[in-house]
This record gives structure tokens, C-alpha cells and sequence, in this order.
């Protein structure tokens, strides 16, 4: 049974891709402890966003601040596929991974925690395919995987920050 807050979170990213055009993002699918149902006061709300083809940061910005977002920031290497982009909506934090369909493909080949427990709140069959494809990977090819954060930085996972339920503070290029 979920947690009261994981079912609350759920609700919120709903709200947020609702709002984000379906020709632009064909899969929308929450991660982290909201997926797993044991998200609480300390959680924030993390998803992955997969569109047809790659958008510019600028284009993720956009869209997040279309769908309500504010104080928005991003994170991380910025010469990579991964698009991240940090906002609050409500007072909560958000958290949108933008991929494009090819490099989600590429990302889900025998690996891929944060998809294996994830809720689709927007489909054309892939997040399904990707997951029943994942069930034929070892657990602990996952688990192993699951240490490393999407997009590849090396630090400051959502993984870890989860686990730990401390939060650290990463570096943010502030969005005006």
C-alpha cells in the first residue's frame, strides 16, 4: 500500500504532465520513492520524460515553466543526451529528466533501476516494454546500476539523496 504522501506526489505529477503537450512527450513516468509508495515529508518528485526526439535545454525550460514549475535550475553535465531540470511546483521539488526516445532505448539495455519500479502516467507502450524487458536482467545488474545516476555525473544522484534522506547540496546553474 503507498504511503498517503506517495499517492499526494503522484497526484502533483499528474498535474504536471497534463500540462506538457503529448506530441512532445510521448512517455511520462515517476521514479524514486514516489513509484516505490514510500515517499514522505522529505521527498520530492522525480520523473523521466521521454520525447521523440532530442530537445535543447531552453526547449526544457520552457515546458517546465508551461506546466506550472518555478525557481527553475539544472544540474549536472550539460554536454551530455540528459536534459535536468529542477523546479518547485506547490512548494514541492521537482525533479524532470528529458530523453529522447533513441537514448532512452540505449539507456534501458539490460539495465535501468529508476524504470524498473516506475508509474507511467503517459505511454505509447514503451515504458511497459522496457520494463517487461528489464525482468529478463539479472537483480543485481540492476542494483549495480542503480548507483550510478542518470546521466552519468558520478555524484549527486537522486539515488543518493533518496537513501541517504540527507540533502546535499549539488550545483545548480540558476534559471531566471
Amino acid at each position: 500500500m503507498p504511503s498517503a504522501r506517495s499517492i499526494e506526489l503522484l497526484d502533483l505529477a499528474r498535474r504536471i504532465v497534463d500540462a506538457l503537450p503529448h506530441d512532445v512527450v510521448s512517455e511520462a513516468a515517476v521514479t524514486g520513492s514516489v513509484s516505490r509508495g514510500v515517499a514522505d515529508e522529505l521527498s520530492d518528485v522525480e520523473m523521466l520524460l521521454v520525447t521523440p526526439e532530442e530537445l535543447s535545454l531552453e526547449e526544457c525550460f520552457e515546458l517546465a515553466k508551461a506546466a506550472g514549475l518555478e525557481q527553475l535550475n539544472t544540474w549536472g553535465p550539460q554536454n551530455v543526451p540528459t536534459r535536468r531540470v529542477f523546479g518547485y511546483l506547490h512548494g514541492v521539488p521537482i525533479e524532470l529528466i528529458w530523453w529522447s526516445r533513441s537514448h532512452a532505448e540505449a539507456a534501458f539495455k539490460g539495465s535501468g533501476d529508476a524504470i524498473v519500479h516506475a508509474i507511467s502516467l503517459r505511454t505509447v507502450g514503451d515504458v511497459k516494454r522496457w520494463q517487461a524487458d528489464l525482468a529478463t536482467v539479472p537483480v543485481e545488474t540492476i542494483c549495480e546500476e542503480a548507483a550510478m545516476p542518470w546521466g552519468g555525473s558520478g555524484r549527486g544522484s537522486a539515488t543518493a539523496r533518496g537513501s541517504s534522506r540527507r540533502r546535499t547540496s549539488r550545483p545548480l546553474l540558476r534559471r531566471d
